[in-house]
């Protein structure tokens, strides 16, 4: 009876190799379910972003039915800063001196915030409280802007036909009143915000860009490695489309999405296009096959082209 028990209980211990037979199983399933894990993190991300460009987008609806206009980038501050209280920031609203300008030392503390709206969670900065910029200062990320105008040296080009008008509804460094009422191209057709991630960091396609990159066709050039406008209280904070090669490095180029983070529409995290929010506030991903005149139709407000957006945008 004895040895019969003991030999039981010899059966239920596992043995060196089945121990690590059992080990190599785990480690087997493993392997298949992390890519699944991290595509299913990856599409939380992705689902948190736009959820942000759709806030940004209905807070811009909300400040126009305040004010009967649109917000201006003009004065020393941006869009940003005037639509804080529609985004529940009003203690920062209310903590910003706009008798002074964003970049004065009056208004350090509030536009060295970091704001989560303002931020894609899959972009390399979403975890970051403030970027360095050029000259050393630091200030909150941001990784949307607005799409400003079109240039006119990619229609000199040959890239872009010429337009009547060259200029999206947030035009840079302009006081005047504009409205959506500007959209005349429909508001479904014109884009308001676009991603423009990963910055201050110049990043050229999937990698990182040299750390001097001069002015050319009227781009804002690159010093350091740093990219301008990468502050959410930037007015430079600006999409505005000068086209580039498709190594990101010349401009004016074909090239309109994810070539570079130069004031671009750019988003590392996505390889084949970028979230865009439209004037409407519906949120869209603009694929970076679009032609660039195509998307040159959706930034300016009122050339009268007619875009099917399904197409480009789904």
């Amino acid at each position: 009876m004895g040895d019969f028990q003991s030999q039981s209980s010899r059966r239920t211990a596992f043995t060196l190799v089945e121990l690590l037979v059992v080990i190599a199983i785990i480690g087997i399933l493993i392997g298949l379910l992390m890519p699944g894990v991290q595509a299913a993190r990856e599409a939380a991300r992705n689902v948190q972003c736009k959820n942000n460009l759709h806030q940004l987008g209905l807070a811009f609806h909300m400040y126009h039915d305040t004010y009967r206009r649109l917000p201006t980038n003009a004065r020393g501050h941006n869009w940003t800063s005037r639509i804080l209280p529609y985004v529940e920031q009003s203690a920062l609203y209310e903590s910003i001196d706009f008798e002074y300008s964003w970049s004065h030392v009056k208004n350090k503390d509030a536009v060295n915030k970091r704001l989560s709206v303002l931020l894609c969670p899959s972009s390399r900065i979403s975890s970051v409280d403030w970027v360095y910029l050029s000259g050393g200062r630091k200030a909150g990320p941001c990784d949307y802007a607005p799409t400003t105008f079109v240039s006119r040296r990619l229609v000199t080009a040959g890239y872009v036909q010429p337009r009547s008008n060259y200029q999206g509804l947030l035009w840079r460094n302009n006081d005047r009143k504009r409205s959506f009422r500007n959209a005349l191209d429909g508001l479904s057709n014109t884009l308001l915000l676009a991603e423009d991630t990963t910055r201050p960091e110049f990043w050229t396609g999937p990698k990182l860009g040299p750390s001097f990159l001069p002015s050319t066709g009227g781009n804002l050039g690159v010093s350091n490695g740093v990219v301008r406008g990468a502050a959410w209280a930037d007015p430079v904070n600006t999409i505005p489309m000068h086209g580039f090669t498709q190594d990101g490095l010349l401009s004016p180029g074909p090239c309109p999405i994810n070539c570079t983070n130069n004031n671009e529409m750019f988003s590392m995290h996505y390889a084949d296009g970028v979230n865009v929010v439209l004037a409407d506030g519906s949120v869209r991903f603009l694929v970076d096959t679009t032609d660039i005149d195509i998307v040159a139709s959706l930034i300016t407000v009122h050339g009268g082209e007619i875009v099917d957006i399904e197409t480009v945008a789904p």
